[in-house]
């Protein structure tokens, strides 16, 4: 075997190395918090962000589609040397199985550093010092009328298309700078959340998204925040600020919810307050209708046509994107979020109505 081919090999270590970084994780969140996610991790994402950021575009969009054409071409080459040279064909297979191998170590070891301790990290009601219990149907009711006054209020000032759909009035880029505003807004409530952000990325190849049933998406390899922006007007800045939450090393999506909640609330721009609490909603509404129908029919009565509109239109579009594809993405997302220690699965999204319902009592200096 090639001298080199052994040098290479070694980097296969970091597959349990990193392994076994993630079960001490497991065991040791304090840890995580105060070394990783408050430590190294503050390092790694501004340095990763400000070469990324000197880009307008989704580097990592590029190196996703970048990296599947090269693995074509030499999957391709690969073959057609084991034809032609039958003789090295057993070393022709070992090198690109063997080299197949080593970039997936290295890969994965980049994943853990670059978001997978992340999820082992202290809850974010711990550090934030929520109290997080059970509920009264009664206290989910008031945080829905409190979530459709807001809404209702903010809709005055949300421009609309020719079909009455929410128009964000600027471009994707400034939506995106606004975003970053918006998730600076929140430092004052929540200090540990100061630090760089870096623009998030309106992705290119959107309409993919969709089909896959992605609205945004975290790339670790570039700590890059990437976006949709396919989808309805008025979702995006909630997207925008759901993945600059996790770039900023809160993981679990329930607690990313939470946060782009929080900071679209801050923002002193409508479209962005009007985004999140429309996005609060519909994780609220889903609850209220679980255990009290009548105040759910009640409160979805008193919304403004504009907010049904929107809703409206929200069901409509993921509905043209419903088949094999969206339910694999689905099916994959579910898999990787229960891999990461959220046990729900995607169902972990609507955990996000407890902190909402916990900031709204520390808010109001309830019990």
């Amino acid at each position: 075997m090639p001298r080199y081919g052994l040098k290479r090999l070694f980097l296969l270590l970091l597959i349990p190395a990193s392994m076994i970084v993630i079960l001490i994780a497991t065991k040791n969140s304090a840890w995580v918090e105060e070394y990783f996610s408050r430590g190294l991790y503050i390092i790694l994402c501004p340095a990763f962000t400000s070469l990324s950021g000197l880009f307008p575009f989704s580097v990592s969009e590029l190196l996703i589609y970048g990296g599947i054409l090269a693995l074509i071409i030499i999957t391709v080459r690969t073959v057609r040397n084991a034809v032609k040279d039958q003789d090295r064909r057993g070393y022709t297979v070992y090198t690109y199985v063997a080299n197949i191998a080593v970039i997936t170590a290295v890969l994965y070891a980049c994943f853990v550093f670059g978001c997978g301790l992340n999820y082992y990290r202290v809850p974010f009601a711990q550090t934030a010092g929520l109290t997080v219990r059970e509920s009264s149907p009664e206290e989910l009711k008031a945080l829905c009328t409190e979530l459709v006054n807001k809404a209702n209020t903010q809709s005055q000032y949300i421009a609309a298309d020719e079909n009455g759909e929410t128009k964000l009035p600027v471009s994707d880029l400034q939506t995106a700078d606004n975003a970053v505003a918006a998730m600076k807004s929140i430092s004052k409530q929540y200090p540990f959340m100061r630090g760089l952000y870096s623009r998030p990325k309106p992705v290119l190849s959107s309409k993919l998204m969709s089909l896959a049933n992605i609205t945004g998406i975290y790339f670790p390899f570039t700590f890059e925040a990437n976006v949709n922006v396919d989808v309805p007007d008025y979702a995006i800045p909630a997207t925008m600020c759901h993945e600059l939450a996790h770039q900023r090393g809160f993981m679990r999506e329930d607690e990313a919810n939470f946060i782009s909640y929080m900071a679209c609330r801050n923002s002193n721009n409508s479209y962005f307050i009007y985004s999140g609490t429309l996005s609060a909603i519909s994780f609220a509404f889903d609850s209220l209708r679980g255990v009290d129908p009548a105040a759910y029919d009640e409160l979805y009565g008193q919304l403004s046509e504009g907010i049904k509109q929107d809703f409206a239109a929200y069901n409509r579009y993921w509905h043209k994107y419903e088949g094999v594809v969206s339910q694999v993405s689905t099916s994959v997302n579910n898999a990787y979020l229960k891999a990461n220690n959220q046990s729900d699965g995607v169902f972990s999204y609507g955990r996000m109505v407890d902190l909402m319902l916990a900031e709204y009592r520390q808010r109001n200096s309830l019990s």
